[in-house]
C-alpha cells in the first residue's frame, strides 16, 4: 500500500514539475497568467470531473512565475518538486552501481534548475 502512494506521489510531482517546467520556458510573459487564472477558475468547480482541486496551486503557481518577487518561490518549488520525483523514482528501482548508461528521471531536462535568489529577474530584460 505504501509503494502505490508514493508511486502516485511521484506522479503528482513528476507531472506538475514537467507542466512548469514547460509554461516556464515555451510560454510567454503574460500567456502564463492567463492560463493561471483560467485554471484557478477551473479549480473552483472541484467536485466536477477533470476539473478540481488540483488546477488551483497549479494555476497560482503559473501566475506566480510571471510576478517577478514570486518567480524565485516558484523555481524553489520546481527544484523541490523534480527533487522528490527522482529520489522517489531512485528508492523504487536504483541502476546498478557500474552503469553509466542510465538515463535520467527527466531526459528532456539535464540540468538541474538553479535556485532563485530574491530579486533577481532575469527573464525580464527589458
Amino acid at each position: 500500500m505504501k509503494s502505490k502512494a508514493a508511486a502516485f506521489a511521484r506522479g503528482i510531482a513528476s507531472i506538475t514539475y514537467r507542466t512548469l517546467h514547460w509554461c516556464d520556458t515555451y510560454l510567454p510573459f503574460g500567456v502564463r497568467s492567463v492560463i493561471g487564472v483560467l485554471f484557478m477558475t477551473g479549480g473552483v468547480f472541484g467536485g466536477l470531473p477533470l476539473l478540481g482541486f488540483w488546477m488551483l496551486p497549479l494555476g497560482v503557481a503559473l501566475v506566480g512565475l510571471d510576478i517577478p518577487w514570486t518567480r524565485h518561490i516558484v523555481h524553489n518549488w520546481m527544484v523541490s518538486l523534480k527533487a522528490r520525483a527522482e529520489r522517489d523514482k531512485g528508492e523504487r528501482k536504483s541502476p546498478p552501481q557500474g552503469d553509466s548508461t542510465s538515463s535520467p528521471a527527466f531526459p528532456h531536462d539535464h540540468e538541474r534548475l538553479p535556485k532563485v535568489p530574491r530579486g533577481e529577474t532575469d527573464h525580464m530584460q527589458e
